[in-house]
Parts: structure tokens; C-alpha cells; sequence
């Protein structure tokens, strides 16, 4: 399975080491108003975002049944787990975790 990440300012990289993942979370540190968000997409469109506000989405941008869930004030630790988990394709972890639905 493969994934790519998208940059704060809006680059893709496909099938990055992973030691990059804690780099792009690093990216949120510094201020910039318009570019809050860092992600990571499998091949199948499920995509974990993380924004500059510590919060998450999870949703899946080629399945428009599914909707979007969010959690706030993730830990950034918990978020380079859960992108980790993205990249190693194990959604099922990811979805084990206590969703709200919608966009935060």
C-alpha cells in the first residue's frame, strides 16, 4: 500500500521515508496564517490531516458516502502514531479512535 504526504504549503511527496513524518508535523510550528494543515493519504483516499490548532480529521476523499470525523487537542506524539499508522496501512487502528463526527 502507498501513501503521500502534503506539505503546509501544499507539495506532495509519494512514498516518503517515514523518518519525514515527525518532520512534516514540525512544519504546524511555525506561524502562517493561510497554510494551517499537513496530511497524509493512502492509495485507497482515506486522509489523515493535522492541523496548526492540534486537531485532526480523518475522512476518506474518494468515498463520498463516508464522512468526516475530527478529534481536537491530539497530542503531537498521538498524531505522528496515528500518521505512522496511515503510512503502514493500518486503518483499523486509526479508526479505533474516539471520532467526532464532522469537521472541528
Amino acid at each position: 500500500m502507498g501513501f503521500i504526504i502534503r506539505h503546509r504549503l501544499g507539495n506532495e511527496d509519494d512514498q516518503p521515508d517515514l523518518s519525514v513524518l515527525s518532520a512534516l508535523l514540525d512544519e504546524l510550528d511555525s506561524p502562517d496564517e493561510e497554510h494551517v494543515s499537513v496530511s497524509i493519504q493512502d492509495d485507497s483516499g482515506w486522509t489523515f490531516a493535522v492541523y496548526v490548532s492540534g486537531g485532526v480529521t480523518w475522512e476518506n476523499v474518494e468515498d463520498d458516502p463516508v464522512r468526516p470525523r475530527h478529534m481536537e487537542g491530539v497530542p503531537r506524539s498521538r498524531t505522528l502514531e496515528l500518521a505512522l499508522a496511515v503510512a503502514a496501512g493500518d486503518l483499523a487502528m486509526v479508526e479505533r479512535e474516539p471520532w467526532l463526527p464532522g469537521y472541528f
